[in-house]
This record gives C-alpha cells, sequence and structure tokens, in this order.
C-alpha cells in the first residue's frame, strides 16, 4: 500500500475506534461474556415459555448491553480493568427489569470516550458520520432529547481540548443539540415506580462517588506519547451520569442499564 492509500485509509476511519487486542485478557473475556450472557438470558427467556422470537430478543439485549456496559466502564475507569469486568457482569440483571435502550447507550459511549480522550486522536470526517449514525435514530426515542443534549454539551466541552480539528467536536454537537431540540417536541415525562425509583437512587448515588475520582490516571492514550487527564475522565463520568439522568425522565432507568452498571462499577473504587 502506498503511503497516499494508507493516508487516504486512515482519513476513513473514525479516530475515536478503538484497537481490540485478543491477547488482552480483558478483551478476552468480554469476547466470551458477551455472548454467555446473551445465551443465559435468551434461555431463561425460554424457560418463561416466552416466543423463541422474543427470547432471542431477550438474549441479543443481555449480551450487548454486558458489552456496552464493558466499554463505557473502559472510558470511565482507564486504569481499573476489572471495574469494566463488573460492569458487564452487572448491566444483564438491568435487563431483567426494562429492555435496554441499546443504541442510547451506544450514544454515551461515543460521547464519554470523546471526552475522556482515552484514544488520544482529534475527531475526523469519520467520527461525524459515526456520531450521526448512532444518534440521529435515538431522536425519534424517548431517551433522545436527554442523551442527545447531554451529548452535545460534552462535545462542545470537549472541543476545547482537541489538539486540532475541534470543529468537528461542534458540528456534531450542533447536530445532536438540533436532534435534542426535534426529539423534545411532544416529549412526555415518566411517572417512575417503586423499583424504577429504587434503581435511579442506587445509579444517582454510585454516579456522585465515581465524581469523587480518579486523581491520576497511569494508563497512557491508545495513542503512543500522550497521557489520558484525570480531569477528562471525571467529566466523562459527569456526562455519563447526567445523561443516563436525565433521560430516565422519560424511560425506565433499566433501559440505559449498561451505564448505570458502569457506574456502580466505577464507584466501588472511584481513584
Amino acid at each position: 500500500m502506498s503511503g497516499a492509500t494508507y493516508r487516504r485509509a486512515v482519513r476513513l476511519n473514525p479516530a475515536l475506534g478503538r484497537p481490540f487486542d485478543v491477547a488482552l485478557p480483558s478483551n478476552r473475556f468480554v469476547l466470551i461474556a458477551t455472548p454467555v450472557i446473551g445465551s443465559i438470558a435468551g434461555l431463561i427467556a425460554l424457560i418463561r415459555s416466552e416466543p423463541l422470537a422474543d427470547a432471542v430478543g431477550w438474549g441479543f439485549a443481555a449480551g450487548g448491553a454486558g458489552f456496552l456496559a464493558w466499554t463505557i466502564a473502559r472510558e470511565l475507569h482507564p486504569d481499573r480493568v476489572w471495574v469494566a469486568t463488573l460492569a458487564a457482569v452487572i448491566a444483564p440483571f438491568g435487563v431483567a427489569l426494562s429492555h435496554p435502550d441499546l443504541l442510547g447507550s451506544a450514544v454515551v459511549l461515543l460521547v464519554t470516550r470523546a471526552v475522556a480522550g482515552t484514544t488520544g486522536r482529534s475527531m475526523r470526517g469519520a467520527d461525524v458520520v459515526l456520531f450521526a449514525a448512532v444518534g440521529i435514530p435515538v431522536a425519534f426515542r424517548a431517551s433522545g432529547p436527554g442523551l442527545l443534549f447531554v451529548g452535545a454539551v460534552g462535545l462542545l466541552a470537549s472541543a476545547r481540548w482537541a489538539e486540532r480539528n475541534s470543529s468537528m467536536h461542534l458540528l456534531v454537537a450542533a447536530i445532536y443539540l438540533v436532534a435534542a431540540v426535534a426529539s423534545a417536541v411532544g416529549a412526555e415525562v415518566r411517572s417512575l415506580d417503586d423499583a424504577d425509583g429504587i434503581i435511579l437512587g442506587i445509579g444517582m448515588l454510585a454516579g456522585l462517588v465515581s465524581l469523587l475520582g480518579p486523581k491520576h490516571v497511569a494508563s497512557g492514550c491508545d495513542r503512543a506519547g500522550s497521557a489520558i487527564a484525570p480531569n477528562r475522565v471525571r467529566s466523562a463520568r459527569l456526562i455519563a451520569l447526567t445523561a443516563a439522568g436525565l433521560a430516565s425522565i422519560a424511560v425506565a432507568p433499566g433501559s440505559l442499564a449498561p451505564v448505570w452498571a458502569a457506574l456502580i462499577a466505577t464507584a466501588i473504587t472511584p481513584h
């Protein structure tokens, strides 16, 4: 491959993409755990006499929730790999209470990654496409106003940390803000039952505890020579907490089980 061709290929890849090295034990864990969690959830649904199609849906939802919780926790606590493992185990329990909004949780993942700066790379045009592809469909969901508005605020804040191409952060923030406003038209506030209140209370408390740290981040960015700033990780935790909290005004807290699971696991050792 020529140098020019290589550079074009790099520009077509999102800068926020992270390598997945199967040589790392934590990566091997989630690679195995995701289908295992999904299979267990699907089997439980079949035992409960759910139709096969529904059982498959629950299995996919549980496995996806576990994987997303793992990935979000890796952004919220780069130094503690076991925190991500714990988050992956916790998340499927939320699925038992409410079908998860995997796309909404994916929005939180992308925004927290941009805010935390764990890749050490500035956003490119491909990242704008990725953010839009994940975020715009969320505008048609009840969780849309809260998730997209907080996402826009987080991207605006992260623009000042971008080494270059801060305009990409501003562009995505503008897209998310417009989508949030459009999503808010006709939005309704959902009343919480006792179970919802307990989940929301635990999640909010865990999120607040997580803001006590980190004071120092030993892990480096994916790009060699760059360090992960503790204040950016703390900001990512605040974004995750605020996004999940606002979304819970309109949807069951369990819908964002991956985000709450990541915050709960992080709160166990916030530093």
